[in-house]
């Protein structure tokens, strides 16, 4: 969102922290807590079909099917504003290549069965999985290097 407002020509936004995760966040919008916020889609269908949220935009590389006429981040002139959802899979280093490749694989066959399919896209996911272990490698040093980039243009100070 502190990017979203540098980006949008300095908007002055005040962080509101939320305990209450994506549920705590919709309650403070549909009472009025918060004005905005970043949550996801299908967190919060419910309350956009029922009238109670209006989308503004998606963070997405292109609009979603159930949401036509709500725009990109990107379309509105701000790309790389907002985070995908993405979910990983993580093991030990010491786990042996063969394993892995085999839990990679089966990961990745679950994901085109119909049924699997079917459950993500009226939750609006679009599923991508990586075609090796070689590419979610590089593809998580690239979103790790993205956020290090965004922390630093923010000049955020991140805890130990």
């Amino acid at each position: 969102m502190m990017l979203f407002a540098k980006r949008a020509g300095n908007l002055t936004m005040a962080a509101i922290p939320n305990k209450g995760g994506a549920s705590g966040m919709i309650n403070d919008l549909l009472v009025g807590t918060v004005q905005v916020a970043f949550i996801n889609v299908a967190t919060t269908a419910a309350n956009v079909n029922g009238g109670r949220l209006r989308p503004l935009a998606v963070v997405n590389h292109a609009r979603l099917a159930g949401y036509p006429d709500v725009p990109t981040m990107q379309e509105l002139g701000f790309p790389g504003v907002g985070t995908i959802a993405w979910q990983a899979l993580f093991a030990s280093a010491a786990a042996p290549r063969e394993v892995l490749e085999k839990v990679r694989e089966a990961t990745a066959q679950s994901l085109k069965t119909p049924a699997v399919i079917q459950a993500l896209k009226q939750q609006e996911f679009n599923m991508v999985p990586t075609n090796s272990l070689e590419e979610a490698k590089v593809w998580l040093t690239d979103d790790m290097n993205n956020w290090r980039n965004i922390i630093r243009e923010m000049k955020l100070e991140i805890p130990n």
